[in-house]
């Protein structure tokens, strides 16, 4: 290449004409001609070869000064042919228009060429590989004076040399278009030795493309996000399955962080958000439900706000934060489960199963039972079941009626009778109708769509009807201000609450109906809770103290020798106090005797008496004043119920376990020993 450059650099600068004589051994002696094959003798010079013509031998002497510089054939460079170009230099003699040939050769050729003679002084680094220097002001210019040099095509070949490859423009945008640009299809890019037209996909990788203002060598990377197949986009050069929404990249299944109810949903949109399906999970006990998240319950197909009651049981009702698939049972006069003294009894799918001692079986047994049995014609149609932690009896909401079992010496019953019954008997004059029951030690009380009802014992006023006469049938509460919402009946006093407050009737020994005792001992009328606003939705009354929810916070009031207020003192308060060490969202809660435990986020928390593990807790301490975790539940708690010195909760599976005080079987695990950590109840 060094030959071609520095012949191509002589003929367009006419700097010099090179001497070929007595350079090659075939030289013709007998004609003074020269042509490609036949070349002048040693002393002559060939001047004026073209083409197709022969040039003609001149002696050095007759040529000038212009000794050995002047041309003396022609000869090729793959097949390339230049002219030289007429010019005159300084000692006054002419150059010849003719064409150098050039051929591949060593650089000895360029060694041997003469120099040619100049008056002017020239810088010897600019010359080309030894060439003598010539007087370049008498030089013409060449774009403007010379005409262009004839170029052969490098198709043609010459003497079976091979062929030059095109010459590469010279860098730069109008270059490059011209040079990969295609008269049918345009700009293009020309790749691994194939055209492709500008915006042409790489078919190996759908995220490259031919765009030759980047680059017309090359794949260009598409951007971020561009489309390149069904459902997937492009994100760091490779295709992948996504969506590009708000100018970012996001994986199959992201949520929205705005609304956890939509997502990215490549199969529907890889460039805006997709609608989660009704019903689905969104956090925090939501659902998602028309593309938003909500506080819900998505139950047979259909989709009910929190609070809203089961409309074939007014005992259930959608709770989220207990379960958005499962109605809910957490009032007390609407369990599902309950705790007595020595026994423990369970509404299961329409029926109602009971375990423990034997009057309260409700099968007619004379013998204790440590695993549930049947309670007799209660086999479909129970919406809630009753008990009090200090009772010894039980009662079952059915289709709207209420029927009891157990000891009835108070009339507890309600069948106009004193008489125990082994079996359910039919309270009087509650076919129908009710929405609720609740069952206290010795009296018992039924929630109406308009009121409240209660019978059996009213030593206390526990009654509400203004006196403390016993009742063995049903009698109307007097003097609430305001329609109930629930009902809880205790050992010897009862409460209700509407939509913004409480009120309780009957014992106030212990500062349970919210007074100082020294100025009232007890009410036969409903008297309100002092400190309790917001929307109670459940209450509990147990042996000597009640407790609230409020905005899934627990207060409680009354007697406080065991701890049992949770406020981590064993005063007595008149006054409700919040529980500690008890988590937020609380959804579920009861009171026994002497302890309480409460339902969060899923965990069982007991405070309060614990002599027979009925706090499941394994340690020493009878007496626990703040709220302590229950451990050992497999899943999630619904409901719990505290019984006189036991304690049992409702899964959300529907398992029940208890834990506690056992002598009579209550646990209901088949087992006689207690146990502080949690048992599964048998046979349920």
């Amino acid at each position: 290449m060094g030959l071609f450059r520095n012949a191509i650099e002589v003929v367009a600068s006419s700097l010099a004409v090179v001497s070929l004589a007595g350079c090659f051994e075939n030289a013709n002696t007998s004609e003074l001609s020269c042509t490609q094959d036949k070349y002048c003798p040693d002393g002559y010079v060939c001047v004026g070869v073209q083409i197709g013509l022969p040039g003609k031998c001149q002696k050095q002497a007759d040529a000038g000064s212009l000794g050995s510089a002047a041309a003396d054939g022609s000869r090729t460079f793959d097949g390339a042919s230049v002219s030289v170009i007429d010019g005159s230099l300084d000692n006054g003699h002419t150059l010849e228009v003719g064409t150098i040939d050039l051929v591949p050769a060593t650089d000895s050729i360029v060694d041997k060429v003469s120099p040619v003679h100049v008056d002017a002084e020239i810088d010897s680094s600019s010359l080309i590989d030894g060439a003598s220097p010539v007087d370049s002001s008498r030089v013409p210019d060449v774009p403007a004076d010379l005409p262009d040099a004839p170029v052969p095509s490098p198709e043609a070949g010459i003497d079976g040399m091979p062929d030059l490859p095109p010459l590469v423009p010279e860098a730069g945008p109008e270059a490059q278009r011209d040079t990969f640009s295609n008269p049918d299809l345009g700009p293009g890019c020309a790749i691994g030795g194939a055209f492709y037209p500008s915006g042409k996909t790489n078919p190996d990788n759908a995220c490259q493309g031919c765009q030759p203002t980047f680059s017309s060598t090359g794949w260009t990377m598409n951007a971020d996000g561009a489309t390149c197949g069904d459902g997937q986009v492009c994100g760091g050069g490779t295709c992948q399955s996504g969506c590009w929404i708000g100018g970012t990249l996001l994986g199959s299944g992201a949520a929205n962080t705005i609304n956890p109810c939509q997502i990215c949903k490549p199969s529907d949109s890889t460039t805006s958000w997709s609608t989660k399906a009704d019903s689905s999970d969104c956090g925090s006990g939501r659902i998602c439900g028309g593309g938003t998240c909500q506080s819900a319950c998505f139950l047979g197909g259909t989709i009910y706000p929190a609070g809203a009651t089961n409309p074939s049981n007014p005992c259930q009702a959608c709770t989220p934060l207990i379960s958005t698939t499962v109605w809910a049972q957490t009032r007390p006069d609407c369990a599902a489960i309950v705790a007595g003294d020595q026994f423990s009894c369970a509404a299961v799918g329409g029926s109602a199963k009971c375990w423990g001692s034997a009057t309260q079986l409700g099968n007619g047994a004379t013998s204790n039972s440590r695993v549930p049995l049947q309670v007799t014609g209660l086999t479909g149609g129970v919406q809630a079941i009753a008990a009090s932690g200090s009772g010894k009896h039980a009662c079952a909401l059915v289709n709207g009626g209420v029927q009891c079992w157990g000891t009835n010496g108070q009339g507890q019953l309600g069948n106009n009778s004193t008489a125990k019954s082994g079996v359910p008997v039919q309270v009087v004059g509650l076919l129908t109708g009710m929405r609720g029951v609740s069952a206290g030690y010795d009296h018992t009380c039924a929630l109406s769509d308009g009121g409240v009802k209660c019978w059996g014992a009213n030593t206390y006023g526990q009654l509400g009807d203004g006196t403390q006469a016993q009742s063995l049938v049903p009698i109307d509460v007097q003097k609430l201000a305001y329609s109930p919402v629930v009902v809880a009946a205790g050992r010897k006093l009862t409460c209700q609450a509407w939509g913004s407050g409480v009120q309780c009737w009957g014992d106030n020994s212990t500062a349970q109906l919210g007074s100082d005792p020294a100025t009232l001992s007890q009410s036969l009328t409903p008297v309100t809770i002092n400190g309790i606003s917001g929307g109670p939705r459940d209450i509990a009354a147990g042996g000597s103290h009640s407790c609230a929810l409020v905005n899934g916070v627990v207060l409680c009031w009354g007697g406080n020798g065991s701890g049992q207020l949770g406020n981590n003192s064993f005063t007595d308060s008149p006054t409700p106090v919040s529980v500690q060490g008890l988590p937020a969202n609380v959804t579920a809660m009861g009171a026994g005797v002497f302890h309480s435990c409460a339902v969060a986020s899923g965990s069982v928390w007991c405070w309060g008496d614990n002599y027979a593990g009925q706090l499941g807790i394994s340690a020493s301490t009878d007496k626990y004043p703040t709220a302590n975790a229950v451990s050992g539940l497999p899943s999630a708690a619904m409901a719990v119920a505290c019984g006189t010195n036991h304690t049992c909760a409702l899964l959300v599976s529907g398992a029940v376990w208890c834990w506690g005080y056992n002598d009579a079987g209550q646990l209901g695990n088949g087992d006689s020993g207690d146990s502080p950590t949690p048992v599964a109840v048998q046979g349920l």
